[in-house]
């Protein structure tokens, strides 16, 4: 059953995308902001839904205080660029 139309429409020739156990028809397996089909592009999930990366960036990222945008928690050091983790 697609999670989404929540009905047993069948998958038969249609491509079905699968997550931790659930299946969705292709066009079904949707970003919950943007509600764009996700296709082959990765995804993040949180809270039982499924972001595309940039809704997610939108949505849950580190912004300045100051002036709102997204913080970048990369710098450089010694020539190599890090991820900062907090």
């Amino acid at each position: 059953m697609c999670k989404i139309s929540l009905v047993d429409m069948p998958f038969g020739s249609m491509k079905k995308m699968e997550y931790k156990g659930k299946q969705w028809h292709d066009k079904c397996f949707c970003c919950a902001h943007c509600k764009n089909p996700i296709g082959t592009k990765s995804f993040i999930p949180k809270n039982e839904e499924v972001y595309c990366g940039s809704c997610y960036e939108e949505k849950f990222a580190t912004r300045c205080n100051k002036c709102k945008k997204v913080k970048d928690s990369r710098v450089k050091m010694r020539n190599h660029t890090v991820q900062i983790v907090t």
